[in-house]
């Protein structure tokens, strides 16, 4: 992306992936209304298993890629773009679609408590993020950093560490205490440390406006998780508190069904 196109509005709207986030929500509809008359899909867990397993795996790949192609300076600012950070960062845009499957399950399983707005709104959003950054950031070449990549490098190990909590939930093991909680406090450090690392790239890099829309994005989404992985945190306390036979079945809440 040369100058000229930096600042023009038409040219990153034309870069957005619409048709993602489009199929995306008209596919979670159309499957949504034909199981309207059609008991819950009952999904082996073996295969459920298998899926965050694999989620557990891409995901840290990701990581340890971007990791390795910035040296272990993961915050990227000041240091050049370079093709294999793009490659990584590339990758995580691709899980976006991964994460998908996330609300296939739930549309299957028919948990109407769980395919709630934030649950669609983010899917939606993020990839469609995502697929600008990648296509309009600027080269190593054009002066582009790598500060993009901090995003891309936080939420793959946020996503290792959901998918393992998950797993062990979905073959019946009882997670560690901390791998639990840890799930809260992964989440809201993500959001918290990408709003920082946002404003510090606003100030000391030079794509302006990616770094206008990332402040923008991670404060509504933090605005948007913040009360309900907090009342999350609270119910798992006391659920941890509690004796087990006055342990009662739950509607997990959105911090426990969001895969992000």
């Amino acid at each position: 992306m040369d100058l000229a196109n930096s600042l023009d509005p038409f040219y990153h709207l034309s870069h957005v992936p619409w048709w993602a986030a489009v199929g995306y929500l008209g596919g979670v509809y159309a499957i949504h209304r034909a199981k309207r008359s059609s008991p819950p899909t009952a999904l082996p867990k073996p295969a459920l298993a298998l899926y965050n397993a694999a989620q557990v795996a891409v995901n840290a790949y990701v990581a340890w890629e971007i990791a390795s192609a910035l040296g272990g300076r993961v915050w990227g600012i000041g240091i050049a773009d370079t093709p294999r950070v793009r490659h990584g960062v590339f990758l995580h845009y691709l899980c976006k679609y991964l994460d998908f499957a996330d609300t296939l399950v739930i549309v299957l399983r028919k948990k109407a408590a769980q395919l709630s707005f934030l649950h669609l709104y983010h899917h939606a959003s993020i990839v469609l993020v995502w697929g600008w950054v990648v296509a309009t950031w600027p080269s190593g070449a054009d002066g582009g950093s790598a500060c993009y990549a901090y995003g891309a490098f936080v939420n793959a190990v946020v996503h290792v560490v959901m998918y393992a909590y998950y797993g062990c939930t979905v073959v019946e093991l009882r997670p560690p205490l901390w791998l639990k909680r840890s799930v809260t406090g992964v989440q809201l450090t993500q959001f918290a440390t990408c709003v920082v690392h946002a404003v510090a790239a606003l100030a000391l890099d030079r794509a302006r406006v990616h770094g206008t829309v990332q402040v923008l994005y991670h404060i509504a989404m933090l605005r948007l998780f913040l009360p309900l992985l907090l009342g999350a945190k609270k119910r798992d306390r006391r659920a941890d508190d509690a004796p087990a036979h006055l342990a009662v079945e739950r509607t997990p809440s959105e911090a426990e069904v969001k895969r992000d």
